[in-house]
């Protein structure tokens, strides 16, 4: 519950400016420059913060390297790793609550695991770079289709009059990451989303860590049962698929994984 509620203050918080749409402009004051590392659209008329894939983007289909925004992220991950996609990250928020539908639920293969990679390397770098475009933002985000695409569509007239196959295509992305998302416990996050992979690689240096005390451990694997992402737990505790999401710590009763 605990992380639940900071899950909604996050959620709030960064996206509190309800003057972008009572004016249909978007926030542009200092905190714009700012990149917390979640996916969260700076497209959106409400979003305080900006984006660091997005950033990233931006840097590189200028032929710039993108070292301010991956600081952004590197410097987060060194003291978190992924604890902001746990606790903070809107998109992985709503992904929780859509999970939440009662319907049969599914394993995500192993196969799967690395496929943010490909996201990283040809949707946020390659692509964008090739094409001198926001590539990632503009078609895999669902975020920004969420955050920034419907809502705009909705207070521009202009941007309604312009509606094409690419806002059609990210409808339709949208549909299918959210119908997946019903049965597979953060699917986007697992299958597509650059940053989290990112964030996941400081998991075993970060400084928030997962301690694993063996002696008093009895082998119940009651943590195993109740990790989300599907580790095994307690041997992959500080895995880069790691969430931070805490529930092993909370559900062991001898108190052998510390945070």
């Amino acid at each position: 519950m605990k992380r639940k509620i900071i899950q909604i203050v996050s959620l709030i918080s960064l996206n509190s400016y309800i003057k972008g749409f009572i004016n249909r402009v978007n926030y542009g004051g200092a905190l714009k420059r700012v990149c917390i590392p979640v996916i969260n659209c700076w497209s959106c008329p409400s979003a305080l913060t900006g984006c660091p894939i997005g950033a990233i983007e931006v840097y590189v289909k200028s032929g710039q390297i993108p070292f301010i925004p991956l600081l952004y992220i590197i410097v987060p991950g060194l003291l978190l790793g992924r604890f902001f996609c746990g606790f903070i990250c809107p998109a992985g928020f709503i992904q929780e609550l859509i999970f939440r539908l009662k319907t049969k639920k599914l394993k995500l293969n192993n196969g799967f695991t690395f496929l943010p990679i490909l996201s990283l390397v040809f949707g946020v770098i390659i692509f964008s770079y090739v094409f001198s475009n926001a590539w990632f933002s503009r078609y895999l985000c669902p975020m920004g289709t969420l955050q920034a695409s419907i809502p705009w569509v909705i207070l521009d007239e202009g941007v309604r009059s312009n509606i094409g196959g690419v806002f059609v295509f990210k409808i339709f992305f949208l549909i299918f990451v959210a119908l997946f998302s019903v049965f597979i416990y953060r699917f986007f996050c697992r299958t597509l989303c650059p940053l989290g992979f990112i964030l996941g690689i400081f998991n075993k240096i970060a400084f928030l860590k997962i301690k694993y005390d063996r002696a008093n451990c009895d082998l119940c694997e009651g943590c195993k049962d109740v990790c989300p992402v599907d580790l095994k737990i307690p041997e992959e505790v500080n895995n880069f698929k790691c969430i931070r999401c805490m529930n092993c710590v909370n559900i062991c009763r001898k108190s052998c994984l510390k945070v």
